[in-house]
C-alpha cells in the first residue's frame, strides 16, 4: 500500500517519508510534529495507518489523524506569503513591525531562499532538523552569515506569527536553529588610515565622508540628507537611496528601527559653513555631485571613485566605502562604547549585529596582554 523513501534536499538525505501513491495526500513527512529522522519510526507509522485501514477505516480519516487537515493550505511557501501580507497591512497602518524596507526582505526572502527550498513542505511538517539543513544549504549558497542570520530570523517570526493566530488548530512551532553572527574581522581601517584617506580627498568633497566617518552613517543613507534635516547641532538620518544613480528612489531606512539624529562634529560643521550655508542656491541636497557635469546629490559610482583615488593616494590597503561604517563602530568600540549604545547610534534592530564590533575589539585588545590574565573576557 505504501513504502517509505529518504527525503532528499539539494542532494542530502534530510529525513524519510511515506508515499502513498497513488492516494491523495501522497506524502506523509511526520507524525504529531515529528519529523521522520529514521527508517524505523517512518516504517512503524506507515504499519499504523495500513492496520487501520485493513480494519475498514476511511483513507481521508486516518489520514487526518497523521497529516492533519487541508494540507495544501498549511505550505510553508503560502503562509510565508500570508505573512508578508499582514506585514503589507501593518505598514498601510503606519504600525510597528510593516516597514516598507521590512517587507521588501520578507519578499527578497521568499523568492531567493523559501520558495525555491520547500517547494511542498506543509508547516505541519516542518522541523528543527529540516530547518538546520535549510541553514546549512543557504552557507552553501555562498550567502553571508549575516543573510543567512536574518532569513532563519524571518522563518521564526512567521512560525510564531501562524502559531498565535490559531489558524491551523494545534498547530505549535518547531524550534528554529540560531546561527553564529561572530563574523570574520570586518573590514575596517585603523584611526590613523582613515584620517590619511580623508586627508587626501579634496577639501570641497571631503565632507560626505566626513559625516559617514564621524557618524557611522551608510553611504546611502549619507547621499540622501537634505537641507531641511539639519538641526543644528544634530543632523537627522530619514531616508536613503535605493540605487547607485542620482534619479533612484529614495525611501525609507534600510533598518527597521526608523529615523535616527547623529551629531554634527566640529570638522563637519566647519565644512558645511565653508561649503553649503549660505553658499548653496536652488538645491536640496546637503552632498552636491562635484563633477561639473553632474547635478543633484552625490552618486554611488562618483562616491566610490572619489574613495579609491583617496585610498590609492593615502597609500592604504583598500576597503570599501562602506567600510567607513565599520572603521566608525570599531573605533567607538575601542573607546568603550557598548552593544546598545552602539546599536542605537548605527539604527540597529538587533543587539547581535552590533556585538561583532566589540568581540573584535575584545580579540585585539586581549593580543597586547600577557597569556592567561584576562581569561574573563574570553567567556
Amino acid at each position: 500500500m505504501g513504502k517509505v523513501e529518504p527525503y532528499r534536499r539539494r542532494g542530502e538525505i534530510t529525513g524519510y517519508r511515506i508515499d502513498f501513491y497513488p492516494r491523495e495526500p501522497r506524502y506523509i513527512y511526520a507524525h504529531r510534529g515529528v519529523g521522520f529522522s529514521t527508517e524505523k519510526h517512518a516504517t512503524k507509522v506507515m504499519g499504523q495507518i495500513e492496520g487501520r485501514i485493513a480494519k475498514g477505516e476511511e483513507w481521508d480519516r486516518v489520514i487526518a489523524d497523521y497529516h492533519g487537515p487541508s494540507v495544501h493550505r498549511d505550505l510553508v511557501t503560502e503562509w510565508f506569503q500570508r505573512h508578508i501580507e499582514y506585514k503589507r497591512q501593518l505598514s498601510a497602518a503606519g504600525r510597528r513591525g510593516g516597514a516598507p524596507g521590512t517587507v521588501r526582505n520578507y519578499e527578497s526572502a521568499l523568492r531567493t531562499v523559501v520558495a525555491p527550498y520547500f517547494t511542498e513542505v506543509t508547516t505541519q511538517d516542518l522541523t528543527f532538523g529540516i530547518l538546520d539543513s535549510w541553514a546549512l544549504w543557504m552557507s552553501r549558497q555562498k550567502m553571508r552569515p549575516k543573510s543567512v542570520a536574518n532569513a532563519l530570523g524571518y522563518m521564526k517570526r512567521t512560525l510564531r506569527w501562524i502559531e498565535e493566530n490559531g489558524d491551523i488548530p494545534g498547530y505549535r512551532a518547531p524550534r528554529v536553529p540560531s546561527f553564529d553572527l561572530d563574523q570574520p574581522a570586518r573590514d575596517a581601517l585603523e584611526p590613523w588610515e582613515l584620517d590619511a584617506v580623508l586627508d587626501a580627498i579634496p577639501l570641497e568633497r571631503r565632507g560626505i565622508f566626513l559625516l559617514m566617518a564621524t557618524t557611522g552613517v551608510r553611504p546611502q543613507e549619507a547621499r540622501a540628507v537634505q537641507l531641511r534635516d539639519i538641526h543644528d547641532p544634530w543632523m537627522e538620518i530619514r531616508r536613503a537611496f535605493k540605487g547607485q544613480h542620482a534619479h533612484d528612489e529614495v525611501g525609507e531606512l534600510k533598518t527597521a528601527r526608523g529615523k535616527r539624529k547623529v551629531l554634527i562634529t566640529d570638522d563637519l560643521d566647519h565644512w558645511l559653513r565653508e561649503f553649503v550655508y549660505g553658499r548653496r542656491i536652488g538645491s536640496a541636497w546637503v552632498f552636491e555631485n562635484p563633477s561639473p557635469q553632474a547635478t543633484g546629490p552625490w552618486t554611488g559610482n562618483a562616491l566610490r571613485r572619489a574613495w579609491v583615488t583617496a585610498i590609492k593616494a593615502a597609500g592604504v590597503r583598500y576597503v570599501k566605502p562602506y567600510a567607513i561604517k565599520h572603521s566608525y563602530a570599531t573605533e567607538c568600540a575601542e573607546r568603550g562604547a557598548g552593544d546598545f549604545e552602539l546599536m542605537i547610534a548605527l539604527g540597529h534592530t538587533d543587539v547581535r549585529s552590533t556585538h561583532g564590533y566589540v568581540q573584535r575589539t575584545r580579540e585585539k585588545m586581549t593580543k597586547l596582554t600577557r597569556p592567561g590574565t584576562v581569561e574573563r573576557l574570553k567567556r
